[in-house]
């Protein structure tokens, strides 16, 4: 976080523990929802590819977006 202080890019950082994004994605936070689906990753590592294998899974069970909210699949009561 120290390292974005002298920049003047429009990063908006948000550090999450992987069980608290897991948490998150499960409920359909739209918060986590976007950065996955949209966001830029600037730096890789295994917990990042555990919470994109998640992200992609409910994909494929049927998460989308609406144009206001996040719409979990039916049988995502994990």
């Amino acid at each position: 976080m120290e390292a974005l202080s002298c920049t003047h890019l429009p990063i908006e950082p948000h550090p999450y523990t992987l069980i608290e994004a897991l948490s998150m994605l499960s409920k359909g936070n739209p918060l986590i929802v976007d950065a996955l689906s949209e966001g830029i990753i600037l730096y890789k590592t295994s917990e990042l590819m555990v919470l994109e294998e998640k992200y992609r899974e409910l994909v494929r069970r049927g998460l989308k977006k609406s144009s206001v909210s996040v719409i979990l699949p039916e049988d995502s009561a994990d």
